[in-house]
């Protein structure tokens, strides 16, 4: 073995000469035989150290307890889905409600405005009104009262109540109840019969009283608008189917009637 190695090393000398580093092959072989050792039949590295590693308990808790933790949050995010879902279904519910709450309001301000406007029409637009106009004169021998208590709704003359009186206080004036007396009749004559038409009168030796009533919804405009009144009077005031509260009680204000609201 031994002259082979030399005949090895003379063989080197002559091709690179006597600078060639000698190499230990016997420590060589040695330490690779000590890493093959070293090594597993897979190839793993082992431990230099023969201790064994003992899990540490408290990392494995709190490992065991982040997951826990993790499972408890993806609960909790699960329990706040429903509460959503909850959520979602009151608000539903809630809008029904709303709805129907204003459908009720809706239905009780129609009632209240139809009310209103019934009260409106009939109570204070449409309600019955009444004025009553009246004129005075007097004198030493004598006192002159005319009166009229007109009932009207929206400026159409539904009654009119008059009273005419003339009062002597001397024999000279008590001359002059038959010149009234006769300037009075033709009226009452001429509407006797007349529907709508009421006069009644009284007379003494001192005085003369008429009272009139005519109700307006009775009577016949056909009829009437074919009477001259200029001629033939039916009333003491002018009647025909253009007649209105406003021009009626102009008329009487223009020939001295006080004019007030009774009601």
């Amino acid at each position: 073995m031994e002259g082979s190695d030399k005949d090895i090393k003379k063989a080197l000398d002559d091709i690179f000469g006597d600078d060639v580093i000698e190499i230990d092959t016997s420590s060589t072989t040695d330490e690779a035989k000590q890493e093959e050792l070293s090594k597993t039949y897979l190839n793993i590295p082992l431990e230099e150290s023969s201790e064994i590693n003992i899990p540490d308990v408290s990392e494995t808790t709190d490992e065991a307890y982040d997951e826990v933790k993790n499972d408890n949050n993806i609960k909790n995010d699960n329990d706040d889905y429903t509460d959503d879902s909850n959520v979602i279904i009151k608000d539903s519910k809630n809008n029904k409600l709303d709805i129907k709450k204003i459908i009720i309001y809706f239905i009780i301000g129609f009632i209240i405005g139809i009310t209103l406007i019934y009260v409106i029409v009939n109570y204070v637009v449409g309600k019955e009104k009444v004025v009553n106009c009246s004129y005075t004169a007097e004198d030493v021998g004598y006192k002159v009262t005319d009166e009229y208590k007109i009932t009207y709704k929206n400026n159409e003359i539904l009654y009119v109540e008059s009273t005419y009186n003339y009062e002597a206080k001397t024999d000279e004036y008590k001359n002059q109840i038959e010149y009234i007396k006769d300037e009075k009749l033709p009226v009452i004559i001429n509407s006797n019969g007349m529907s709508g038409f009421t006069y009644v009168y009284e007379t003494s030796d001192d005085y003369f009283k008429v009272m009139g009533y005519l109700d307006f919804t009775l009577f016949n405009y056909d009829k009437i608008n074919k009477i001259d009144q200029n001629i033939t009077p039916i009333s003491y005031f002018k009647i025909d189917s253009d007649n209105n509260f406003n021009s009626f009680k102009e008329s009487l204000e223009k020939q001295g009637y006080n004019c007030t609201i009774s009601k």
